[in-house]
């Protein structure tokens, strides 16, 4: 076990050792889990990774893992689909 201390900013410096153990680098995101009064760090996992559980419950309705191509085409079909309706309710209102 290591002991680390939080500096003025609320940073910490995570052990050189355990960097190497889980592979992590400078641009690697961490996600920070509060736990029973502990602080858990965990390394963000990719994309598809993160998605890997909901393909994997829904099956039957994904047939494969979309690209990243695809992935960011739905955000943007969202994105214009949620402003056009924004646009349509300030319409009506008069706005």
């Amino acid at each position: 076990m290591n002991v680390v201390t939080i500096t003025s900013k609320n940073q910490v410096t995570i052990p050189v050792a355990a960097v190497r153990r889980l592979g992590l680098d400078a641009s690697r995101r961490l996600t920070v889990e509060e736990r029973a009064g502990e602080i858990v760090l965990k390394p963000e996992l990719p994309i598809e990774k993160r998605f890997e559980k909901l393909w994997a419950a829904n099956k039957p309705l994904v047939k494969r893992a979309l690209s990243d191509a695809e992935l960011l085409a739905g955000k943007q079909a969202a994105r214009e689909e949620h402003v056009s309706q924004k646009v349509a309710g300030w319409r009506e209102k008069g706005i």
